[in-house]
């Protein structure tokens, strides 16, 4: 589980990084980044919906394997960021966590390269 101090959980703020966010897609997941003022802590929020699976099990098995992936993630960031990760529908392959916190890790330098 994320600490609290990292969690997006008003909606205007994910709203916000969604609207005005950039994105960039990998093979499980879409990230959207918007940097936050120096001083902060990153926060991040995920999106599993039912387009990815219809079972309410297997859509928080996946929040869950984001979650623990965003946790080794977040204190890597050079700077603060707002970060919503919104999880797609080949996430249905994943067997384990390792190849989502590679794909992650990888989108995100690819992110952060383009900022």
């Amino acid at each position: 589980m994320l600490p609290h101090k990292h969690r997006l959980t008003r909606a205007p703020d994910i709203r916000a990084v969604l609207r005005h966010g950039r994105p960039i897609r990998s093979r499980y997941v879409i990230i959207r980044l918007l940097p936050r003022p120096a001083g902060n802590d990153s926060r991040a929020a995920c999106i599993v919906t039912k387009r990815v699976h219809a079972s309410a099990v297997r859509r928080h098995k996946y929040q869950r394997l984001l979650r623990a992936a965003l946790r080794e993630l977040l204190p890597r960031l050079p700077q603060p960021y707002d970060i919503v990760v919104t999880a797609t529908p080949s996430m249905n392959q994943l067997t384990h966590s390792r190849p989502l916190q590679a794909a992650l890790a990888a989108a995100c330098q690819a992110l952060l390269r383009q900022l």
